[in-house]
C-alpha cells in the first residue's frame, strides 16, 4: 500500500513538472560544457561525499568499520537509495555494518534514526542560511516559507529533547497501546530497546562531530557539486543560489515517493528556481542533470558490488 502511494506521489509530481515546465525550452537551454576536467572534478566531489558520509556513519557506530568497509557501506546507502523503495539503501548499510563490523541491528537502526535527525536538522539550518544570504538580494521569500523553515527547526529541537529526556512518557503510552492489541511482548523486545538506545545516545558528545561534519559536507561539497552540474548543462548557479536549490532538493527527497525521489526532487528544484526569479525550464534542466549525474555515479558501482556478491554466493553454493 505504501509503495503504491509513493508511486502515486511520484506520478503526480511528474505531472506537475509537465504542466509547469516547457520541455522544448528546457532542451533549448541545454548548452553542455562537458570536459575531462569537469567530469573528473565531479567524480572527485562524489567520492568525497561518499567518504565523508561514511566517516560520519562510522563515528555514529563507534568506529566499527575500516576505511574500505565504510566506503562500501556508504556506497550501498547512496546507491541503494537511488533504486530501492523507502530509502532501502540505508537498511542495506545497517545490515552490511552488522556483517562486517559486528554492529547489532538494534544499534544500527538507532544510529540510523539519529543520523536522520541530524540530516533533518541540517536541512533546516541550510534553509535558514539560504534565507539569510538571499533575503537582501531581491529573492521573493513568502512569509509562509520563512515561518515554515524556522518553526520546523524548533519542532525538531523540541522533538529531540523530548526523546532524550521524556522518552519514558512515550514508552508508557506505547506499552498501553500494544497491550490493548496484544503485541506488548514484541514491543518490549524491539521498539522499547530501540527507543532507549536512541535516547541514550542523543548527547552532545556523540552528535556534535557528526552534525558539524554534515554541515561541512552540505556547504563545501554538495553545494559546489550542484554548481558544477549546473555549469556542465549550461546554467550559471551562484553559491548562494545553490544553497537554496540544495535545501529544496533535500525537502523533495524527504517526501515519500518512488526511489531516488523521481518527480518530487524535480518539483522542489523547479520551485527553488522560481523563488530565485529564474525560469522553471532552468530548474527542470538542473534538477534532471543532478538526478542523472548522481544516479550514474552511485548506482553503477552499487550494481557492480551486487553482481560480485551474487557471483560469490553461487561459488559458495
Amino acid at each position: 500500500m505504501l509503495q503504491i502511494l509513493s508511486i502515486f506521489v511520484s506520478l503526480a509530481s511528474v505531472f506537475i513538472v509537465f504542466k509547469t515546465s516547457n520541455w522544448r525550452n528546457t532542451i533549448r537551454l541545454f548548452n553542455p560544457n562537458i570536459s575531462i576536467e569537469t567530469v573528473i572534478l565531479f567524480i572527485l566531489l562524489a567520492l568525497l561525499i561518499l567518504w565523508l558520509t561514511g566517516l560520519r556513519w562510522n563515528w555514529l557506530i563507534g568506529s566499527a568499520l575500516c576505511t574500505k568497509t565504510l566506503l562500501i557501506a556508504s556506497l550501498l546507502s547512496a546507491g541503494g537509495n537511488m533504486f530501492l523503495p523507502f530509502r532501502g539503501g540505508d537498511l542495506l548499510r545497517v545490515h552490511y555494518s552488522h556483517l562486517t563490523g559486528q554492529v547489532s541491528h538494534t544499534m544500527g537502526l538507532s544510529r540510523l534514526l539519529i543520523e536522520k535527525m541530524i540530516d533533518l536538522m541540517t536541512v533546516m539550518i541550510v534553509g535558514i542560511l539560504s534565507i539569510i544570504l538571499l533575503k537582501n538580494t531581491g529573492v521573493g521569500f513568502s512569509q509562509i516559507f520563512i515561518y515554515t523553515v524556522v518553526v520546523g527547526f524548533f519542532i525538531l529541537v523540541i522533538l529531540t529533547l523530548f526523546i532524550k529526556y521524556a522518552n519514558q512518557i512515550l514508552l508508557k503510552y506505547l506499552r498501553l497501546f500494544f497491550k490493548k492489541i496484544g503485541k506488548f511482548e514484541g514491543l518490549e523486545r524491539r521498539l522499547i530497546h530501540l527507543i532507549r538506545d536512541i535516547s541514550g545516545n542523543l548527547s552532545i558528545s556523540i552528535m556534535l562531530k557528526p552534525t558539524l561534519l554534515t554541515i561541512v559536507i552540505w556547504l563545501t561539497v554538495y553545494v559546489p557539486s550542484y554548481m558544477l552540474i549546473a555549469h556542465i548543462v549550461g546554467v550559471t548557479l551562484h553559491y548562494n543560489e545553490a544553497i537554496l536549490v540544495l535545501f529544496a532538493g533535500a525537502v523533495g527527497l524527504m517526501i515519500p515517493a518512488a526511489p531516488s525521489g523521481i518527480g518530487t526532487f524535480h518539483v522542489s528544484v523547479i520551485s527553488a528556481f522560481i523563488m530565485l526569479g529564474r525560469s522553471s525550464s532552468q530548474g527542470l534542466l538542473v534538477g534532471t542533470a543532478i538526478h542523472i549525474a548522481f544516479l550514474i555515479i552511485y548506482v553503477t558501482p552499487t550494481i557492480f558490488l551486487y553482481m560480485i556478491w551474487l557471483f560469490k554466493r553461487e561459488l559458495l553454493n
